[in-house]
């Protein structure tokens, strides 16, 4: 029933495994109060019909002082059929900034500002891989000029969306994570661009243990992320990815993902299916009480698409 969608999963949600990074794509915001936006937005559906798509996103401090998350997720007028000036598209980003926090949330906003103005003036969809290869390195740049200097760095994760009709394109940089939601299945269709993926690949050629590579202190350290001049990975789909009614694409910040697992995000989303509003703010809440501990903040997007 789920065909290639179980192909691209194994257990926790997690991406099957690559035996070889060229496998996979490369190329080259108050402490307990969360913002939320929920929207539907009118699409041309496959074979000409209508479809729609339920959007949502939330944003939360958690226990920071600052919040470096930005994110932003096409809205709809249900006054016209098509949203102005998006030519039939739906899209959501989010980006989690790194550095500070002057230069973290500027990278971070710099970058959901950049993809949002490209991806509302994008017409073809022949070539979607070289499309977010190419504004990925733009924005790189633009931040490493922007928000680098007098000592200071800066830089920040991105995911993005963009939902055609019934396909789906993808691409990210970083640990955010993009998460496909369908029928009591959860799958994780991104890396996490952190030195954990080439210690797995050091335990895969047997030059580490498993419990080398899980007790190594720079595990989470990333290796990719805009800004930082050289961008090492980028996970994109060459071939879309074809929605069917009901399904729903998650996107959220690291702080959604220290304090909840894929089984845990999958039973909050499916008691809402339908209210991605609902279902966006408990995830941030139930994220925040998952332990006494200091919480990250914690950002996420939620499309769910119907046919």
């Amino acid at each position: 029933m789920l065909g290639l969608f179980k192909k691209m999963r194994n257990r926790n949600g997690e991406p099957a495994p690559q035996t070889d990074e060229s496998a996979a794509t490369a190329v080259v915001a108050d402490a307990a109060t969360a913002t939320a936006t929920a929207t539907d937005i009118a699409l041309a559906g496959p074979e000409g019909g209508f479809a729609e798509v339920v959007t949502a996103s939330v944003m939360h401090i958690g226990t920071r002082p600052y919040q470096q998350d930005a994110l932003y997720v096409t809205g709809f007028d249900r006054s016209s059929e098509w949203p102005e000036g998006q030519g039939g598209k739906a899209f959501g980003i989010l980006c989690d900034g790194m550095g500070g926090l002057d230069n973290g949330e500027k990278a971070s906003n710099m970058a959901v500002y950049m993809v949002k103005e490209s991806l509302e003036n994008l017409e073809s969809f022949e070539d979607i891989p070289s499309f977010f290869a190419e504004e990925a390195a733009r924005i790189d740049l633009a931040i490493q000029e922007e928000c680098s200097g007098e000592g200071k760095s800066a830089g920040t994760t991105l995911t993005a969306v963009v939902i055609f009709g019934g396909d789906l394109y993808w691409a990210s940089v970083g640990d955010s994570r993009i998460y496909i939601i369908r029928e009591g299945d959860i799958v994780k269709v991104n890396r996490d661009h952190t030195y954990m993926m080439l210690l797995r690949e050091s335990v895969r050629k047997g030059n580490i243990t498993p419990e080398e590579a899980e007790n190594h202190p720079l595990k989470a350290s990333l290796i990719s992320f805009l800004g930082s001049g050289h961008i090492r990975y980028i996970d994109t789909n060459e071939n879309p990815f074809r929605l069917v009614r009901g399904d729903i694409v998650l996107l959220c910040s690291d702080g959604l993902t220290k304090s909840l697992t894929p089984a845990e995000i999958l039973d909050v989303v499916e008691s809402h299916y339908g209210d991605m509003d609902s279902a966006a703010n408990d995830l941030v809440i139930k994220a925040f009480d998952s332990s006494d501990g200091p919480k990250d903040n914690t950002s996420v997007v939620l499309l769910q698409y119907f046919e």
